[in-house]
């Protein structure tokens, strides 16, 4: 033997016995000649154990055909197989498994090599199972976004058909009491005048109730489809505010004052109308409704170096501290609030509303002390 090839043997079985990999040798058969220790390590066998007895022995039942066909191509194999050993206890080792080549060209003798690849069959398992986790919960999401878009778009087609008869209604209601004024002397000689007149103005009440909720719908329905298009026009705050308080007026309980303070005379600002009407509709509703009768509603316009402020503040029920962080929620009401009616839209309008126009809404409040919101806007708004 040359020098070469003692060097040459003594570096291959050097290889043999050390390598991570397991090296088998078996005969087209699938007889088991010979292996090294990692392949007895990863098997848990002797090497008695092992010798003479066929592969398939220790293959998982689910894969012996594959491995019997891949044995009877082996000349012809180029490619590593996936297979699924069983150890000496039981336990399924996944490897990925290669006929390197034959000894000799003649020989029915075959080296083949394999890894354990168990913890990336696990990985890869584990990958799938995430990504199936994904999807569904994509598709989930998916589905509640479309029963969302469905619900508010029915909500948004069921308000705009519900405020044309209420608009009736209304009219009708406000052309009766005229033509009642027009007789008034007549009227009021009628036995139950008062308790009529009472409920004309209950009737009115409501309607604006219904209005107001159908407005927080239909706004919802906009926000909801990016559909709200700002048109900036210059406002002037107290002629605003004034008109915009008479209007709410009627909501007011027995004894309630609104009472409207501003800085100065002339104070204007860009904004879009119909978008701040809706804010102080709602904000300035909600002072009536979450506070007894016979309380000052205060309403203050100012003017600073770069921003315009308006304050509404109530002698109401305040808010519970520790529900104030879901203030601006959608549907959120707070606990000390569910005897009384509403659909907890309003606030999450009224903060959309003012951040599309470029303001900044805050507030203070205390559990049955009252609540103060303050909605400031830029000077310099676009126009």
């Amino acid at each position: 033997m040359s020098g070469n090839s003692f060097e040459n043997n003594i570096r291959l079985s050097s290889i043999y016995h050390s390598t991570l990999i397991g090296i088998i040798i078996i005969n087209k058969e699938g007889i088991l000649k010979a292996m090294n220790p990692t392949a007895l390590k990863l098997l848990g066998y002797t090497e008695l154990e092992l010798l003479g007895k066929p592969l398939f022995n220790f293959v998982d039942s689910s894969d012996t055909s594959e491995l019997k066909k891949y044995l009877d191509n082996a000349h012809d194999q180029h490619d590593a197989t996936d297979i699924k050993l069983v150890d000496h206890q039981g336990n399924i080792c996944a490897i990925k498994f290669e006929l390197t080549h034959s000894i000799s060209e003649s020989s029915s003798y075959f080296v083949g090599i394999f890894s354990d690849i168990s913890k990336r069959k696990k990985l890869e398992k584990e990958v799938k199972k995430q990504k199936e986790l994904k999807n569904k919960v994509i598709d989930r999401l998916e589905q509640e976004k479309e029963l969302s878009e469905l619900k508010t778009r029915f909500l948004s087609i069921a308000s705009h058909e519900f405020k044309t008869p209420l608009a009736g209604i209304l009219s009708s209601l406000q052309l009766i009491k005229r033509y009642l004024e027009k007789d008034k002397p007549n009227w009021e000689k009628l036995i139950h005048y008062p308790k009529i007149e009472t409920h004309f103005d209950k009737i009115e009440e409501s309607i604006t109730l219904l209005n107001t909720i159908l407005d927080d719908f239909l706004s919802l329905g906009k926000l909801e489809e990016n559909k709200v298009q700002v048109h900036y026009n210059k406002i002037n705050i107290p002629s605003f505010m004034n008109e915009t308080i008479k209007e709410i007026k009627v909501l007011c309980k027995k004894g309630q004052e609104i009472k409207y303070v501003q800085s100065s005379e002339d104070q204007t600002i860009h904004l879009d109308k119909h978008i701040l009407k809706n804010i102080m509709n709602n904000l300035i509703t909600n002072s009536i409704k979450y506070s007894p009768a016979n309380t000052l509603i205060e309403v203050k316009s100012e003017f600073k170096a770069e921003f315009m402020q308006i304050a509404v503040k109530d002698q109401g029920i305040g808010i519970p501290t520790s529900e104030q962080k879901n203030l601006f929620k959608r549907f959120f009401r707070a606990n000390n609030a569910a005897s009384i009616s509403g659909t907890g839209l309003g606030l999450s309008i009224v903060w959309r509303f003012v951040n599309i126009m470029g303001g900044h809404i805050s507030y203070e409040s205390e559990e049955n002390q009252g609540t103060t919101f303050y909605v400031k806007f830029p000077l310099n708004q676009p126009h």
